[in-house]
């Protein structure tokens, strides 16, 4: 599902689009353009974000907005280390009460994919 308040692009070429207007009548409500760098089209999409650009549908798509976790790691007693589980923030993985006490660290991690479908 698109949310529309939040930046989009075309899912092939990754071209930022701009919103213009979302209250069109007909099947492709949304006015926007699309910035190929060197020039803009403006074009209309529907609720799903398909437009219908050159005689062939193309899609829309938010940005991908980053999301990070946080793992706590640690050495088991053979020293080999190990993961245990994932935090939205750092405080929660610092706070995190756990049986096991040999805890060598935290680690921030990006996330490379979308988790919003």
């Amino acid at each position: 599902m698109i949310d529309w308040s939040k930046p989009l692009r075309t899912v092939e070429g990754h071209y930022p689009c701009r919103v213009y207007r979302t209250d069109l009548k007909g099947d492709y409500p949304i006015l926007i353009t699309i910035d190929y760098g060197d020039w803009e089209e403006t074009d209309k999409l529907n609720l799903d974000g398909r437009v219908h650009l050159d005689n062939k549908f193309s899609y829309i798509e938010n940005i991908p907005e980053e999301k990070f976790v946080w793992i706590n790691v640690y050495e088991h007693h053979n020293g080999e280390l190990f993961i245990n589980l994932s935090f939205k923030n750092k405080q929660d993985a610092e706070e995190f009460q756990s049986d096991i006490k040999n805890r060598v660290g935290c680690l921030k991690v990006k996330l490379e994919r979308r988790f919003d479908e």
